[in-house]
């Protein structure tokens, strides 16, 4: 009986050590995992992988899991994402990619759905619904989630107050063009106001200053052409149709839509913008065209979510405490390709952006990791861990959740803490005109320009950057230009097969189905 009694407790021991190691491989259920992620080379205290950094010790405590970050610089990203993909070398587990490679990477079938592990309770928990609904778009495609949110870009515009609350200046440009000077509301009055601040002394040092700059160059400069285009080109409507919310070809044929019109006047707006700012700046990155704007030589720039948090920083900017900002201007007539005609508005037909690399993780098909992989982009994109990371400002994770908009910036929609922010350093005047503008430009806007992201999306705006490149140094007239970039994206198109691109490209926009209405969104 004791032998029975022994042997008893024995089994009970057993059993109870079994559980508490159940308990602690749950608490950590990833020991021994390790995995590699690919990103963008911004360093540990940098753009993008700098949040990555931040959060390694604690996520790697969490798991019990390794993260190995791989720092890839922008300009070979895509060639070394698609090295490892192609080879199915499975070198890296995830990718934390600049938008416009989605394309190629559901066309490669090289990517995963998230759909089941964002159902799964033993995750880290976050909401696709808080994020603004254009920019939810481009981590979904044919109705299924492959991307986890964490950065939202989109183009705005800056402003100078001191140089707009000038009364001399006020006077000057009433008795010159005929209105107030105040933001711009249409391309047009911003080419008026930057064609009044161009070789004006704006910085106090005796010589002509430049009334605009914004990114004329490099492999971003296509998307960046649309945010303006989108005003003479994209046509408003309920529905994502033939004829309405597109943007770069017509969807039931594939024909691109560069030679239209609209494209041609967006064209001659973009060279008539690029005659007030540098010369230099059609060789320029981001950075000098940044530096221009917080050296205070320039008046007006449309520019990305980064320029608010870098001008807060009194090391590098002189324009802190001055920023105003507004979303991008419209246009007071658009191109309708349905009736072939242009239409008069009465008011400007204001077209919000999601433009930028928009980073965020996927998982590669050839993970030996997956859940791993995915608990990391989840933890990235849960409110606990993303806003704070949000509000370093440094990190490279512009705002576009609802948590990230104070109220009084949003209508009384949004959930944030203006005083969050300003607790971090910043300017709140500065912080809340721009977090205004872009709540305005997510959510207020007449529609939204589709992302640039179908299977060949890389290679187009190589076409683009080039085309343009020689458009603005006279190299090419307006027409030669769109032929040129016409060309190119036929050819890219016939390449990669002509119906499986139209299926491609009517996924990527949603084609048939509702168009982006935030603001019925929010009186849900």
């Amino acid at each position: 009986m004791k032998r029975i009694n022994l042997f008893l407790v024995c089994v009970i021991v057993v059993v109870l050590v079994l559980l508490n190691f159940n308990v602690f491989a749950q608490d950590k259920p990833y020991q021994g995992v390790s995995i590699n992620i690919a990103t963008y080379a911004g360093g540990a205290k940098g753009a993008i992988s700098g949040a990555l950094y931040h959060i390694r010790d604690q996520w790697q405590e969490l798991t019990g899991a390794t993260l190995n970050i791989t720092e890839i610089p922008f300009p070979q990203m895509y060639e070394k994402i698609f090295t490892d993909l192609r080879s199915g070398a499975g070198v890296y587990d995830g990718f934390v990619m600049s938008s416009f490679f989605y394309g190629d990477l559901i066309a490669g079938n090289y990517i995963i759905p998230i759909d089941d592990y964002m159902k799964d309770p033993k995750f880290p928990k976050w909401d696709p619904m808080d994020q603004n609904p254009a920019s939810r778009q481009l981590i979904q495609w044919g109705g299924k989630y492959y991307g986890c949110s964490f950065d939202t870009d989109a183009e705005i515009i800056y402003a100078r107050k001191d140089l707009f609350n000038d009364p001399n200046h006020q006077k000057a440009f009433k008795e010159q063009y005929g209105y107030d000077l105040k933001l711009p509301e249409t391309w047009e009055q911003a080419l008026d106001i930057s064609r009044y601040f161009t070789g004006k002394d704006l910085d106090g040092d005796g010589e002509g200053d430049y009334g605009f700059v914004t990114l004329f160059s490099g492999v971003e400069v296509g998307m960046w052409f649309l945010s303006i285009a989108g005003a003479y080109v994209l046509m408003p409507g309920p529905n994502v149709d033939r004829y309405h919310n597109v943007i770069l070809f017509d969807p039931e044929t594939m024909e691109p839509l560069v030679k239209t019109e609209g494209y041609r006047k967006a064209l001659e707006m973009f060279k008539e913008l690029y005659k007030c700012a540098p010369k230099a700046s059609l060789s320029w990155g981001l950075t000098e065209q940044w530096d221009l704007f917080m050296r205070r030589r320039c008046a007006l720039t449309m520019n990305c979510g980064d320029l608010a948090t870098l001008s807060q920083d009194t090391n590098r900017s002189q324009v802190r405490g001055q920023l105003i900002c507004s979303p991008n201007p419209g246009s007071l007539e658009v191109f309708d390709r349905e009736t072939n005609q242009w239409k008069k508005l009465d008011k400007p037909n204001r077209i919000g952006n999601i433009h930028g690399a928009s980073w965020h993780g996927v998982i590669s098909k050839f993970s030996k990791n997956k859940e791993a992989t995915y608990h990391l982009f989840s933890y990235l994109a849960s409110k606990e861990v993303k806003q704070p990371i949000t509000l370093m400002g440094w990190t490279g994770i512009d705002p576009g959740m609802i948590y990230d908009f104070p109220p009084e910036v949003s209508n009384g929609y949004g959930t944030g803490d203006l005083d969050e922010f300003v607790k971090m350093g910043v300017d709140r005047e500065d912080i809340s005109q721009s977090l205004g503008a872009y709540w305005k430009n997510y959510y207020e806007m007449d529609a939204w320009i589709p992302y640039f992201r179908i299977p060949g999306a890389s290679e187009m705006l190589n076409s683009f950057e080039i085309h343009l490149g020689e458009y603005l140094s006279d190299q090419k007239t307006a027409e030669e230009t769109q032929e040129a970039i016409y060309n190119d994206l036929v050819r890219i198109v016939n390449d990669k097969g002509k119906e499986e691109m139209k299926q491609w490209y009517q996924d990527s926009l949603a084609y048939g189905m509702p168009a982006p209405n935030p603001s019925a969104e929010l009186k849900k």
